[in-house]
């Protein structure tokens, strides 16, 4: 409300006490709102600078996982012995370079061909069910077998199983055809030596007897 009169040959528009009322709950009202819209944005500050921190830090742990996993990766690729991870379903999951190397196959062949790779290393049955009890309970002991490769070669390997928790086994083998071929030499020359001392001890016997 307002009231209209006449000052110095001027017409004024007059506050009425309603009105001035008005008006300072007005004021007052923007005053609140500003001091909520101040509070609100420190808030929101507060949480942005929080939700940053956050970002920064998972971040980190993604580049540090990153980085583990290509340390890793490196490894499973350069090591100097066959691996390879077989899943609960039985079927090989990944290999690594040495494997691929040593037996022949591709993990790529033997997923589009889809290979029985035990049935191809190992085509008599009797064997092929050994190297399925000894992956089925192995717990890291070293078992020696005869292996058969991609080009039909047949070389000598050790291997060792170890399960996780999830029922994936990690196999780890070697080639030891080369080592198996140096025990077998030292074998003969072992034999070949005792063989002489034999028939040194008998010239000699020999020898005793005639004098």
């Amino acid at each position: 409300q307002f009231a209209i009169a006449k000052r110095n040959g001027n017409w004024e528009v007059l506050e009425t006490p309603d009105l001035r009322h008005a008006k300072a709950e007005i004021m007052k009202l923007n005053e609140e709102l500003e001091q909520r819209v101040i509070a609100r944005s420190s808030q929101l500050a507060k949480i942005n600078e929080e939700l940053e921190k956050e970002v920064m830090v998972r971040k980190r742990a993604e580049d540090d996982l990153r980085r583990q996993k290509e340390i890793l990766q490196k490894i499973f690729d350069h090591l100097p012995v066959m691996m390879n991870f077989v899943g609960s379903d039985g079927r090989i999951k990944m290999v690594n370079r040495e494997w691929e190397r040593t037996l022949g196959w591709s993990l790529e062949e033997i997923e589009q061909q889809n290979l029985d790779i035990v049935a191809e290393c190992y085509p008599d049955p009797q064997q092929r069910q050994k190297v399925h009890d000894f992956i089925s309970t192995s717990n890291a002991q070293w078992v020696d077998f005869k292996t058969r490769v991609r080009d039909g070669r047949v070389i000598d390997t050790s291997w060792a199983m170890v399960r996780l928790s999830d029922g994936t086994v990690i196999g780890i083998g070697k080639d030891i055809t080369e080592r198996k071929r140096q025990e077998k030499e030292r074998e003969g020359l072992q034999m070949q030596l005792i063989q002489a001392q034999k028939l040194e001890s008998l010239g000699r016997l020999a020898g005793g007897v005639a004098h």
